[in-house]
């Protein structure tokens, strides 16, 4: 039932629905998923790959060089500033410079780092799903099973379920 209908009725005129009605719905949006399971799932794997950012080794590697070759100029820095050979003015100036790139950098290695996990935890979704539904052995009326592979069930209007896998399909059932 629409929350907003329960407590308004005038607010919402959806009526409610019955789980019996969501779950044939749900087989029929499963049944359309594993008929077309082939043509999915290269769907859904083009897809997510698409949108899947690669772990970006080659830029962490470059910012991580960077970072030590920085950290070296401020350790030459100190040196320079110890043994007297640069001015104390010159010395912050070379100093706030120096730290305000070693922020920068660190940003932008935390930044890639978090694209990283993120995309290594998309491509494990991804892994997962394709695995449960090539898996002939699979009941899909199983609760686990259906929180594991449904993200969003949305009701579109009095006559429309729609069923957002977590595999990235969108599947639209009427009721």
């Amino acid at each position: 039932v629409c929350v907003t209908h329960q407590k308004n009725r005038a607010a919402c005129d959806m009526k409610p629905l019955k789980e019996t009605d969501i779950l044939d719905a749900y087989k029929r949006a499963v049944g359309r998923l594993l008929g077309d399971a082939g043509e999915i799932l290269e769907i859904v794997k083009a897809a997510t790959k698409e949108g899947l950012d690669l772990p970006d080794t080659q830029s962490l590697d470059n910012i991580e060089e960077k970072l030590i070759r920085t950290r070296k100029k401020v350790l030459e820095l100190f040196k320079d500033k110890r043994d007297g050979n640069i001015p104390l003015a010159e010395y912050e100036t070379r100093y706030a410079d120096l730290s305000n790139q070693i922020v920068e950098l660190e940003r932008q290695e935390s930044e890639v780092k978090v694209r990283n996990i993120e995309s290594q935890l998309a491509q494990k979704r991804l892994d997962d799903a394709l695995a449960l539904l090539s898996n002939p052995r699979v009941d899909y009326m199983d609760d686990a099973v259906i929180r594991h592979i449904v993200d969003v069930i949305k009701v579109n209007g009095k006559h429309e379920l729609e069923f957002q896998f977590k595999c990235g399909v969108d599947i639209k059932e009427d009721m």
